[in-house]
């Protein structure tokens, strides 16, 4: 018996970067997820799973749009249809409240759709030789409380997997180790844990930490392979891979030290290595390319233009470039000073506070160009998985030091 696990696909119409349609009854990214589901579909009928998790953030926001709930529930159907079961575990961003009272995935339960399973509950399901205990999303202290319940009731002649939307304290979160969450000795009473919720995948002790399988914004371009999850219940430690090859992917091309824009020698020898590893991810996926530069208005203006020049001797739009950013950098460090003086005196105390506080230290110094950079950075700070750990990282600065 096999069994599919994936997590944190955040459908939506309107996911970041997305390019509607004309008649905005859809999106690349949102077609971007349904691709996604389509390989988890074939890989499904394929391999004779029985089982496919979807563990949390099935859907971007809390009310999901009527594209993105046509679009997903049609896959999900036909994937039930493959499927013995579909079994859909809400995450944050599913629920309707941090309570967790409601969740949006709930109507799929409601309906009672024939093959489609919401796990509202911290219910054990034994499948074969394994018994998985699902614990819906909740405050960490919540989930922590449901935990233990489940540790004092587990099987002693199966393996028992503990299935999670949840951050695991010591994880990498891009390039940043948390140190919030719950505990790898927490955890420890059973055989597997499988979270979703990060989206960088990884092993962690004995946890697997599934990742999104898309690459959703450039802060995710971490080097990880990305796909979807595969359990052999005879062997439910050798959990694999499968990647994704063909999703977008994100590429950041700097110049970003000082003087760099003014060596042309070196932005050329530069450009000529940026084109040639476009060349080398268009030809298997498409792509959306950041460019950071240093300097003048002037010198941006002009290193925008010969990047254009490369890419449309490239063929790179035609080839799958979705999208160019141009980001002008600042070089101001007494602004960071002022602003970390400001959050450890107390007077920024908010992840909200500090998104305005760098705003209004830095719009100053930023062309017209760049606003739309800075409001999908506040977009990004804002989302509510991150909201957490900015409350919890303002907490540890010790006030009052000046």
């Amino acid at each position: 018996m096999r069994s599919l696990f994936i997590s944190d696909l955040h459908a939506a119409l309107r996911l970041p970067h997305a390019q509607l349609s004309e008649t905005a009854t859809t999106s690349d990214r949102l077609e971007d997820v349904c691709h996604v589901l389509d390989r988890v579909l074939a890989y499904t009928a394929e391999h004779d799973v029985a089982q496919v998790f979807v563990l949390g953030d099935l859907f971007h926001q809390r009310h999901p749009d009527a594209p993105t709930l046509h679009a997903v529930a049609q896959r999900l159907r036909a994937l039930s249809r493959v499927a013995e079961r579909v079994l859909l575990l809400p995450g944050n961003h599913d629920a309707h409240d941090k309570a967790g009272r409601i969740y949006s995935l709930s109507f799929f339960d409601a309906l009672q759709v024939p093959g489609i399973e919401v796990l509202l509950e911290p219910e054990p399901r034994t499948f074969g030789d394994v018994t998985f205990w699902p614990m819906p999303w909740l405050p960490r202290e919540a989930t922590e409380a449901r935990i233990s319940a489940a540790l004092a009731r587990r099987s002693a002649d199966r393996a028992n997997v503990l299935l999670l939307h949840h951050t695991i304290k010591g994880c990498l979160d891009g390039p940043r180790r948390v140190q919030q969450g719950l505990t790898l000795s927490a955890l420890g009473g059973f055989d597997l844990v499988l979270s979703g919720h990060i989206h960088r995948p990884q092993r962690l002790g004995h946890s697997v930490l599934l990742g999104s399988p898309l690459e959703l914004r450039a802060s995710e371009n971490d080097g990880e392979q990305r796909g979807f999850w595969v359990m052999d219940h005879a062997a439910p430690h050798d959990l694999h891979l499968v990647p994704l090859d063909d999703t977008p992917k994100f590429l950041r091309w700097s110049l970003d030290t000082p003087g760099a824009l003014d060596d042309g020698d070196r932005v050329e020898a530069s450009l000529v290595d940026l084109t040639a590893a476009l060349s080398a991810v268009l030809a298997r996926r498409p792509v959306y390319l950041d460019v950071h530069l240093l300097g003048t208005g002037a010198q941006v203006a002009a290193a925008k233009a010969r990047v254009n020049a490369h890419l449309d001797e490239l063929g790179a739009r035609e080839r799958g470039l979705r999208q160019l950013r141009v980001q002008r950098q600042i070089d101001d460090l007494g602004a960071g000073q002022r602003l970390r003086g400001r959050v450890r005196s107390g007077q920024i105390a908010t992840p909200r506070g500090l998104l305005e506080g760098w705003a209004t230290m830095t719009l100053a110094d930023l062309g017209a160009d760049d606003l739309d950079a800075v409001l999908r950075l506040g977009e990004s700070l804002l989302e509510d998985r991150q909201l957490e750990e900015l409350e919890a990282l303002l907490a540890e600065v010790p006030h009052g030091r000046g």
